[in-house]
């Protein structure tokens, strides 16, 4: 393990916290991964919480899943017309 390396211990919103500093953009998101949604937040943790008692992952390798059909749907109704 590189010795050098931010170790995260909790993170709440923008917010993350470890041994030392982690280095962000001045968004706060972090420089090469980004967490639009921040942490912590009820409303998503409920959503991913539902959605392990289901299943926790899956590729969209020549499959798909409830979740992914209608995120598909939302988002085509949302899109302005071509």
């Amino acid at each position: 393990m590189d010795e050098d390396a931010p170790i995260i211990e909790r993170a709440q919103g923008n917010d993350v916290w470890g041994h030392r500093p982690v280095a962000r953009t001045s968004t706060g998101t972090f420089v090469v991964w980004c967490n639009v949604q921040g942490h912590g937040h009820p409303h998503i943790d409920a959503a991913v919480r539902a959605q392990l008692d289901r299943v926790a992952h899956t590729t969209m390798l020549g499959l798909t899943h409830r979740p992914a059909i209608e995120l598909a749907q939302r988002l085509v109704e949302l899109a302005p017309d071509a």
